[in-house]
This record gives C-alpha cells, structure tokens and sequence, in this order.
C-alpha cells in the first residue's frame, strides 16, 4: 500500500555527476528514515552515500539543496505516473479516480513500493521542519490540482455530483494522507488490500450519482 509511485528511486544515470547527486540523495533518503532531516548533517549524508563530504558540498551547496533534489525526484516521478494511469484510465470521471488512488497508494502493476518510505518519512518531518513543510506542501497542491481538474470535469458531464470540487478533492486527499499515517505508525489496523477499495468506496459514495430505482 501507499504510494508506491512507478518510477523507481534510482533514476537513469547517464553521466558521473548525475549518479553522484543521485548517491546524495539516497544518502539524505537513508540518514532521514533514521534520524529526521532536522537530525541529518552533511557528514551522516556522506558516510550513508559512501562519498566524501566534500563531494557532497561540490554537487550541492548545502543539505536544503538535497532535500529538493530529492522531493523533486519523487514529485516529478509521482505526478508522471498518476498523469499517466488517468489517461490510460479514460474519460469517465469514475475510472481515473479509480487510477488515481490505485496509483497513490500502490496497488497498479508499475507501482514501486519503495518510494513510499520516501513519501511516509518526507510527511512525518513536514510536521516539525519549515523547510520540509513547503516542499511537501506543494506536493499535496499538485495531487489536490489533478483530483480538482478529474471531479470538475465529471460534475459538468453529469457523471459527478456534488460537493464542490475542491471540498471533494480535500476529502478524498486528507483521507489518503491519513492512511499514510496510520500506516507508517500502526500498520496492523488496515486490512491488508483494503485501502484502496476503501478510499474508491468512499469517493463514490460522495461523488456518484444516486441511481433511481
């Protein structure tokens, strides 16, 4: 479960530079599930990246700098796949929200569970970190953007009901974050397989117009 996003963390790396900031980064990833990225030094990065620290400060000029590379790893890999299991999905509203939270909480074929932990511990320390909150917090704007754009459209095609598009994203959001969480903090009180098909039920029990009998 969760968001086992498609593209993998290691991404393709066609030059040395672009695989040492990409050992940076799983140092930071690494060093953060342990100590926070507040309790992260340059050094701990290092030694969990198996660099120096001195490589560290030549492909970035501080630790902020590798908590963005990373969550832009993470969001642009995340949004490509969520943007293509919507399409692949369809034009009914119900089935790319269907791919939505199947793709947000792992549950496709491509999805890759690893990412997940990467997304669990950014969350935990947007609690307590500035710096950490507004990255993560443009995450959640561009989820929130694309589950907008899906219900608006199905509302103006009669396929959607009401709330507002915006309160029904919100819910539909919370509800997936709030998984997240329970999860990384009591992962036996979820069935396992159940998130999905919850947070799918839910949706439509919001969103879906009532049949006439």
């Amino acid at each position: 479960m969760f968001i086992s996003w498609s593209t993998n963390l290691l991404m393709p790396r066609p030059k040395n530079t672009d695989e040492r900031r990409e050992q940076i980064i799983d140092g930071l990833l690494k060093v953060m599930s342990s100590k926070g990225y507040e309790g992260a030094t340059v050094h701990d990065i290092a030694r969990a990246a198996k660099l120096s620290p001195g490589l560290v400060h030549y492909h970035f000029g501080n630790k902020r700098e590798v908590l963005e590379g990373l969550m832009e790893r993470l969001l642009d890999g995340h949004f490509a796949a969520l943007d293509a299991a919507m399409a692949q999905a369809g034009n009914a509203a119900l089935a790319r929200l269907d791919a939505f939270i199947d793709q947000h909480l792992a549950t496709g074929a491509t999805a890759n569970p690893h990412t997940l932990s990467a997304w669990v511990v950014l969350g935990a320390e947007a609690v307590t970190s500035k710096v950490v909150r507004a990255r993560y917090a443009e995450g959640l704007a561009g989820l929130q953007e694309r589950l907008v754009a899906v219900i608006a459209d199905g509302q103006r095609r009669g396929e959607l009901k009401g709330p507002p598009p915006d309160e029904a994203a919100a819910g539909i959001l919370a509800a997936i974050e709030g998984f997240y969480v329970v999860a990384a903090t009591a992962r036996p009180l979820i069935p396992r397989g159940s998130a999905a098909a919850t947070l799918r039920a839910m949706a439509r029990g919001m969103l879906e117009p009532k049949r006439r009998s």
